[in-house]
């Protein structure tokens, strides 16, 4: 019995220990979730603060947000803000007339041989380009490259075949002098003709009218009609309202040749003056104006752009084309 017994205690006791080991497992499980909760709002506390001095981070202000715009090298260090004339996969054809039947014998004969009445020049293909704010573009290219032609695109003078054109301003075209002059008008008159044409209202060429004539020249001579001016007085006049009209891009072609030399320096003075004020696209022979005036040129060849790049480069390649 007493065997019995002793072994009965010793069972008891190691059940006991074995309890008493539990709850005391279950004592520190608990005490160290309640640290847990008791520092859980302390870590809130920390991750809140993180958020605070990241968002801080991300609020302050950026010191020269037009850092990382490349600079042009002639527009005094201003950097080009955005695209004015975006021009995408141009083409422009023209048809050119054939020999023409004299009769009905003639032109069945054409039909058999094949020989239509007109043959295809293609003008323009795959043009691509784009124009900054405030840009000088030159454009240069031989005869028959196509140059003029794209600046009559441009103006909506012609339309193309296909491609897109897309302009943000008010352009002024000066393509071809004394176009849409009347020699019946005076001079005033034709100012305001021009500007209506230009489509510019009446109170605006108002408030244009005293530049225009003071840069001509000719304020004793505006009251007299057009017919009675000299060559030279109507070339002053027509490229007076096309540089002095307040337009956002303005487009030359082969002009800055006008007038007596004193008027000429009086152009290239205004010229030099545009840089970064306002967007400015000029086709040209003349690669001493490119180098002077130009922030950047492209070369036309055969209805292609062959270069596009530095002003000084581009008269290279195009100098180099009759070497």
């Amino acid at each position: 019995m007493s065997k019995k017994k002793h072994s009965n205690l010793s069972l008891y006791n190691t059940s006991l220990k074995k309890s008493m080991g539990k709850a005391n497992s279950v004592e520190n499980s608990a005490s160290s979730c309640g640290k847990q909760v008791e520092n859980q709002p302390k870590n809130v506390e920390k991750l809140q603060k993180k958020v605070e001095n990241s968002s801080k981070a991300c609020a302050k202000p950026v010191d020269n947000p037009q850092k990382s715009v490349g600079k042009d090298h002639k527009t005094g260090g201003k950097s080009v803000q955005k695209t004015v004339i975006k021009v995408t996969d141009l083409y422009k054809s023209f048809k050119l007339p054939t020999e023409r039947a004299a009769g009905l014998k003639q032109a069945i004969f054409n039909w058999l041989k094949g020989v239509k009445g007109y043959t295809r020049q293609e003008v323009l293909r795959g043009i691509n380009f784009d124009v900054k704010e405030g840009e000088f573009l030159g454009i240069v290219g031989r005869n028959g490259s196509g140059k003029s032609t794209l600046l009559k695109l441009l103006a909506n003078i012609y339309y193309p075949e296909s491609g897109k054109i897309e302009v943000e301003g008010t352009l002024v075209p000066f393509i071809e002098l004394g176009v849409g002059f009347n020699p019946e008008l005076t001079g005033r008159e034709n100012v305001y003709l021009n500007g209506a044409l230009l489509g510019f209202s009446s109170k605006e060429m108002d408030a244009m009218y005293d530049e225009i004539v003071q840069f001509a020249e000719l304020e004793p001579f505006m009251d007299a009609k057009l017919k009675n001016y000299s060559s030279g007085m109507q070339v002053r006049l027509a490229f007076s309202i096309a540089i002095r009209a307040k337009g956002d891009i303005l487009i030359l072609d082969e002009v800055l040749a006008v007038g007596d030399a004193a008027f000429q320096e009086k152009c290239n003075n205004y010229f030099a003056s545009l840089h970064g004020n306002q967007t400015v696209i000029l086709v040209t022979h003349s690669m001493e104006n490119v180098r002077r005036f130009c922030d950047r040129a492209i070369l036309i060849e055969n209805g292609e752009i062959a270069a596009d790049g530095r002003p000084d480069d581009i008269a290279k390649a195009y100098e180099n084309l009759w070497s």
